[in-house]
């Protein structure tokens, strides 16, 4: 059945109206602010959706889309009971940095030993594979105090203290890399932006580090969060394990979408993984792999289909391609959280644009999850200005097929029938 969602009042059911206003929140509260990642839900959103859904005896939350951990984090400041996954091995390492308490003495007594090692190191080989194009996107001033910093934090002995510091360098290597900030997508810094751009890698570094130690260390002692690698179309969890789920899915493939390897790429390099290793994780992602998809039975998908192909001046010539894996693949990922599930699930989404298509993955959405025993109870919708999916420069031009304001947020929970 085809689920028109501006005709939705025809239904009693669901509720529809504008969604709580976070316009004059402060969304870098706790550990939120240690490290920005892409596309992040709004923790005040994160938080209204886990006080609304999660029972309060027994509840158990899952984001199969961790992320940067907005969710997670809210989790650990509500008490809540909350495993978090993610195919992306720097969502992992953020999400789970975020959610773990640590002492500031021993987070400032490995400051200290960290900044003596600085000092004292000199003769380092830089450890980034020759294929990162190190020496375009970092000015060379900045290579090897990078180098330096990884190789004193890899020898750090404490696994959570580690990845702690892995997380501050990660971000580190973001702020001290030349490329335009505001942007998804990784655009060299052009000209004079080049040219007066001239970071101190440690000072940025320790200035990380003194922020992260505040908001960690005034985490909750007490409260375990879980987060792993995993992919959400094939998850190991028992079915009905968890009561709730509460995540952000990408709206579309990585080329089309936000673009979080695109995002990720530089600091995973500088973090030591090879570019083998993460074409590996990549092709977790949905919609990734091309080959033997179908796309699902599903009126609107099929008409939508039809307008990509009729486009007289296509944008993307594997468009249709790339739209079938996606939402084969999404239809996978609703299907295996409908099996975990045993209540409620919600689900924060904005529409896409795909070779000059509106695409409504509210819609999709709805149908899907409907199809996998799961019916829409309330509809939420806010306005965002000014978010945007980026647009990924290639060959010598912008590739818009991806780009588009993102003006509307979908917030779509649903119960188990």
């Amino acid at each position: 059945m085809q689920i028109k969602l501006n005709l939705i009042s025809e239904n009693p059911s669901p509720i529809i109206c504008n969604m709580w206003d976070f316009s004059s929140k402060n969304t870098l509260r706790s550990t939120h602010a240690i490290h920005p990642y892409v596309a992040s839900m709004n923790p005040h959103l994160a938080r209204k959706l886990i006080e609304k859904l999660i029972p309060k005896t027994d509840g158990y939350l899952l984001d199969p889309f961790s992320g940067g951990g907005a969710v997670l984090v809210e989790s650990l400041l509500t008490h809540t009971k909350a495993q978090g996954i993610d195919v992306n091995p720097l969502a992992v390492l953020i999400s789970g940095a975020k959610t773990k308490y640590i002492s500031r003495t021993e987070l400032e007594g490995t400051m200290c030993w960290v900044l003596t090692e600085y000092r004292i190191r000199n003769n380092i080989d830089i450890i980034i594979p020759k294929e990162s194009r190190i020496e375009y996107w970092f000015k060379p001033n900045s290579i090897h105090p990078l180098s330096k910093l990884h190789n004193i934090i890899e020898d750090i002995d404490d696994i959570d203290v580690k990845n702690f510091f892995r997380t501050i360098f990660s971000i580190t290597v973001r702020d001290v890399s030349c490329t335009y900030r505001g942007e998804i997508r990784l655009r060299k810094l052009q000209d004079k932006d080049y040219e007066k751009f001239n970071p101190e890698v440690l000072t940025k570094f320790i200035e990380r580090v003194k922020l992260a130690i505040e908001r960690v260390s005034q985490l909750p002692s007490e409260h375990i969060v879980n987060v792993s690698s995993g992919n959400v179309t094939k998850m190991d969890f028992e079915t009905d394990q968890f009561t709730t789920i509460v995540c952000s899915p990408p709206y579309g493939d990585d080329r089309n979408g936000v673009g979080y390897f695109q995002y990720s790429k530089n600091m995973l390099y500088w973090l030591g993984y090879t570019s083998e290793m993460i074409k590996s994780c990549k092709n977790n992602f949905l919609g990734e792999i091309k080959a033997n998809k179908t796309l699902p039975e599903s009126d609107y998908l099929s008409e939508t289909l039809d307008r990509i192909l009729s486009n007289p001046i296509p944008s993307n010539k594997n468009a249709d391609q790339e739209f079938i894996a996606f939402y084969c693949d999404y239809q996978q990922a609703l299907k295996e959280m409908a099996r975990v599930c045993s209540d409620k699930i919600a689900i924060v989404i904005g529409n896409r644009t795909l070779s000059k298509t509106q695409i409504d993955n509210a819609m999709i959405t709805t149908e899907f999850m409907e199809n996998a025993g799961y019916s829409l109870s309330e509809y939420y919708k806010r306005v965002i200005d000014k978010k945007r999916i980026g647009v990924m420069k290639s060959g010598g031009s912008r590739n818009t097929s991806g780009g588009g304001l993102i003006n509307i947020e979908h917030t779509l929970i649903y119960q188990k029938n």
